[in-house]
């Protein structure tokens, strides 16, 4: 779990509050989607965030060991700093999210949604899209499952996401963003057996 502690080494936020600002969210799921970048190639892919703000969250994720400087070249003069994501450190862990509150928990939803709103209108912007041929997809089913059997699920899920995360950008490669969203609904009584 982070702490983020202030000049005065003052509990300044919590792991969640830190993680959830919006321009560091989007910091955070661009390294998430790629295993390096350039200070300049953040730039490029976050064309909508001022320079100065885009750099101050950098040395603030840096700083508090979130993201890791891989190296440093000089670039017509200049220091060009490659960055990764900590990923260990850069996801809420369960105890985090098991403490949050009810308006914790539904402002964390927000955020992940805007950013997902987001993502959805910078795609749509291009100037040529096929939701189809591009893999375009949201839906929603309802299932019953008992915990074993959602469990092996997200086992599942997971394994075969994570074979795909770690390949890089390659021709005939699209990125894609994958989210997953899984709401627990509250049981309803169970019905009276008939007579």
């Amino acid at each position: 779990m982070i702490i983020i502690f202030d000049n005065d080494n003052n509990v300044a936020m919590s792991q969640a509050d830190f993680l959830l600002h919006p321009v560091r969210m989007r910091i955070i799921q661009t390294l998430l989607s790629e295993a390096e970048l350039t200070t300049t190639q953040l730039r490029e892919r976050l064309p909508d965030i001022p320079v100065a703000t885009l750099y101050r969250h950098m040395a603030e994720l840096t700083g508090s060991k979130l993201l890791e400087v891989v190296r440093e070249e000089k670039v017509r003069g200049t220091a060009e700093r490659t960055y990764r994501l900590a990923l260990e450190l850069a996801q809420l862990d369960a105890q985090t999210v098991a403490a949050m509150s009810a308006e914790e928990l539904q402002a964390a939803f927000g955020l992940f949604s805007a950013g997902l709103s987001a993502d959805l209108g910078r795609y749509l912007q291009q100037e040529r899209i096929s939701p189809l041929e591009d893999g375009l997809t949201f839906a929603q089913v309802a299932v019953y499952a008992s915990a074993e059997q959602y469990q092996e699920l997200m086992t599942t899920w997971q394994t075969s996401l994570q074979a795909l995360m770690g390949q890089g950008p390659a021709p005939k490669r699209q990125k894609r963003v994958v989210a997953t969203i899984v709401l627990p609904v509250p049981l309803l009584p169970e019905p009276e057996a008939e007579a």
